[in-house]
């Protein structure tokens, strides 16, 4: 297992590292050892390949990884609001094909806002974000959350999904996949 750099400790700043294991049916153990240099570990998080990767756990550049009112961990990331601005989820996919990217968002604005998206550096499209009427940081929280979709190609195992500011604002707070089944049942 290879944790990449994250520029502080848990406690400041986290990161997820992914890696697929095969498991038996029924009980299994999974045993993490020290190895070369040094981190911090807050979960593991073994499940189907379609799973939810929370935006805080992503690499996230120029923009600000927050937390919900009170809550003093790390929730959702917001400030994408430069050109620069991104958040870069690493994600695993079981096999070669057409998948779709679900995200969970909020735009407080009164119109859509949208981020370009690319994979593993190729850009391939935009992802719209209708107004959810609040954002993330407010009292309301999660239930304000919107979902949007959009539709990626991705190669068998790791793969970045990276979603770049584009028009207006919108706060991310998790991106989940699921096969297209539109594509794969053709």
């Amino acid at each position: 297992m290879t944790y990449p750099p994250t520029g502080g400790w848990a406690n400041t700043t986290m990161g997820t590292a992914v890696k697929r294991v095969v498991l038996a049916a029924g009980a299994n153990t999974v045993t993490l050892a020290k190895g070369a240099g040094h981190a911090e570990l807050d979960y593991i998080d073994v499940r189907p390949d379609t799973h939810r990767y929370e935006a805080e756990l992503a690499a996230v550049s120029d923009a600000g990884i927050r937390h919900h009112q009170w809550n003093e961990f790390p929730d959702y990331v917001g400030g994408i609001d430069k050109p620069t601005s991104s958040v870069e989820f690493a994600v695993d996919a079981p096999r070669a094909g057409a998948y779709l990217a679900d995200v969970g968002y909020a735009n407080g604005l009164a119109g859509s806002a949208d981020h370009r998206v690319s994979v593993n550096g190729t850009a391939t499209g935009t992802i719209t974000y209708p107004s959810t009427g609040a954002w993330l940081s407010g009292p309301r929280q999660d239930a304000v959350a919107g979902t949007a979709t959009v539709r990626v190609v991705l190669r068998e195992g790791a793969n970045r999904v990276r979603l770049t500011q584009g028009q207006g604002y919108a706060e991310v707070d998790w991106l989940s996949l699921r096969p297209d089944t539109a594509v794969t049942a053709e």
